[in-house]
């Protein structure tokens, strides 16, 4: 397990989206990531699907927070004004990702998926606790384990995003039902999101 930084660009509020220069700015974005893939500068990069908040996102190969909120800033949609980057430490199995994508590369749907902290969430280590976290990552090894989840990992910085899951070969209706169907999430301790992502075609190989 390492820590990486996961960075959502979140679409700017009152921001003109229909304009013909925000157009262009975001096919500038959508090349930056492309850019940060085929030169080894991101772990996974995409853009977001169908999502009226969450424009795109990255996994930047490194843990640095206060250097990766350096680097997005020059994302041509942040200078434009257009998107706001929210930067999390995620801890997973980062070394199973495929990284070097090439442009001609095909791409695919995975879905990103939030745990968010929810209104039965609760501090300590209770026994009560204790057992349902022991739940909750079976829950996790299950979907694994029936190659639905390739990636799983806690957001390590405290804030109301508790953990994030990338789902390969299930729809975005699906990856909810499942991740809803966790123990922690039946107890109120997490709510779900999740958001379709376009990557590049196995960019996270299943486990042997």
């Amino acid at each position: 397990m390492r820590t990486r930084t996961l960075v959502l660009f979140l679409r700017a509020e009152g921001a003109d989206f229909d304009r013909p220069r925000s157009r262009r700015t975001l096919d500038a974005h959508a090349s930056w990531l492309q850019h940060l893939e085929i030169n080894d500068r991101s772990l996974l990069a995409g853009i977001v699907e169908d999502d009226p908040r969450v424009h795109s996102a990255v996994v930047l190969p490194w843990s640095d927070e206060a250097g990766s909120r350096r680097f997005v800033t020059t994302a041509p949609g942040v200078l434009d004004g257009l998107l706001v980057p929210e930067v999390h430490p995620w801890l997973a199995e980062f070394d199973r990702v495929r990284v070097g994508a090439g442009i001609d590369d095909p791409r695919e749907p995975y879905v990103l998926g939030f745990l968010v902290r929810g209104p039965g969430f609760m501090g300590g280590d209770s026994p009560e606790l204790k057992a349902l976290q022991s739940r909750h990552l079976a829950h996790l090894e299950e979907m694994a384990a029936a190659r639905q989840l390739v990636l799983a990992g806690p957001l390590v910085d405290g804030g109301k995003l508790r953990g994030a899951l990338l789902f390969q070969g299930v729809t975005a209706d699906d990856a909810r039902v499942l991740a809803e169907g966790d123990p922690a999430v039946r107890a109120g301790r997490f709510r779900v999101r999740v958001h379709e992502w376009s990557l590049p075609a196995q960019a996270v190989p299943w486990a042997p």
